[in-house]
């Protein structure tokens, strides 16, 4: 491999730090994990891009920049992200990007699973080249556990649903039930230590979140809101994509929205009121913060409680992780389509193709966009 260049090591040096206010607005980072045996090889790509409007308003005002909401933070080392979607103000947003992986990082430590999720990884290496193609594909199909429910997947052509399976139904080993603990535990901790905020402040803002861990054979993601996980079966050893499947396009994840008939039967079996789609002034049913909303709406309405989902990695797949900037822009099928694109443009390079799907979704919505490739191969 050539040595890296003055630029590719800066950018390495800052991967492990958040992304902030100032580089969100138009920074990708990418790195390449050369696992060993008993893991996955990971390659990734993070981009953050402010929403048109914002864009607007900053070049409009002099002195006034309009902050991009969202936040990402990765760990390079742990294959641990965060994409975080902020609302009403940025403070519960940065909050969570700066706790999210350190109360996750603890969690797993508490349970012996941090040090097993560090010895399936080699150290990271920046890359920004071309990665090594390979024509062949792999038809075998994925099926996906919800941890907590039952979920069915939808492509965008209306082709069959995928077959899924219950948790129970496959079984949890003491690891991966490990995994799921924390993330349920990191959800509640964060969201407990931002009330103590709130009671101190009076802060308002909320935050929708999603939460992933590259653990062994499989991607466990956690979220609430309306930050979604998408994937699609990806060729060996190459950033080059299915292409005997092309509408093999699966969502991972449910969207915690009132349009949600699950969040929709929870809201109401609760005693809450859904109102022009929107509990009090809010779209998301689950989020983190909004504590001025949970407080005159009723405890249990809207929530932090995580939906959690275990992607096996069973062959190679493409994911992409992303604030609903993305998705309310584009349909699963043509992010993906718009991923695989212009990762083969860009011969490999993750950190541009994930700007560039960030970019094109901001053309078709005010709101940022903010996305996580993962390629992951077994």
């Amino acid at each position: 491999m050539a040595r890296m260049g003055q630029n590719a090591r800066r950018s390495l040096s800052r991967l492990s730090v958040r992304l902030t206010r100032k580089s969100q607005a138009e920074t990708a980072t990418a790195v390449r994990s050369e696992n060993s045996s008993n893991g996955p090889r990971v390659r990734m790509g993070v981009a953050s891009v402010p929403g048109r409007k914002r864009r607007m308003a900053a070049r409009a005002s002099e002195g006034l920049i309009v902050g991009n909401e969202d936040r990402v933070d990765v760990d390079r080392e742990l294959g641990l992200t965060a994409v975080i979607d902020g609302h009403g103000g940025s403070l519960c947003a940065d909050f969570l990007a700066r706790h999210a992986l350190e109360r996750l990082r603890e969690a797993l430590s508490s349970r012996g699973l941090l040090e097993a999720i560090r010895r399936q990884s080699r150290s990271p290496i920046f890359t920004e080249g071309q990665l090594e193609e390979d024509s062949s594909a792999d038809d075998d199909d994925d099926c996906e556990h919800d941890v907590d429910q039952l979920f069915s997947h939808e492509n965008d052509e209306g082709d069959e649903e995928q077959n899924v399976r219950h948790a129970s139904d496959a079984g949890l080993d003491e690891s991966l039930q490990g995994v799921h603990d924390s993330l349920k535990e990191t959800f509640a901790a964060l969201e407990e230590e931002f009330r103590e905020i709130w009671e101190r402040t009076g802060e308002t803002s909320g935050a929708c979140a999603l939460l992933s861990v590259v653990f062994g054979n499989m991607c466990v993601v956690a979220h609430c809101g309306d930050c979604r996980a998408v994937y699609r079966p990806a060729s060996q050893r190459s950033h080059r994509l299915l292409r005997r499947s092309p509408t093999l396009t699966i969502q991972a994840t449910d969207d915690h929205r009132t349009s949600s008939p699950a969040e929709y039967d929870r809201i109401t079996d609760a005693g809450g009121v859904i109102s022009n789609g929107r509990i009090d002034n809010l779209s998301p049913t689950r989020t983190f913060g909004d504590w001025d909303i949970k407080m005159r709406v009723g405890e249990g309405i809207v929530v932090a409680e995580p939906q959690v989902v275990v992607i096996p990695i069973t062959s190679p797949v493409l994911i992409v992780l992303g604030t609903d900037g993305i998705w309310d822009s584009m349909p699963n099928k043509r992010v993906l389509d718009t991923a695989i694109r212009e990762l083969n443009l860009n011969e490999g390079n993750y950190n541009k193709a994930a700007k560039a799907l960030a970019k094109t979704a901001t053309q078709g919505t005010n709101d940022d966009a903010s996305c996580v490739l993962l390629h992951i191969e077994p």
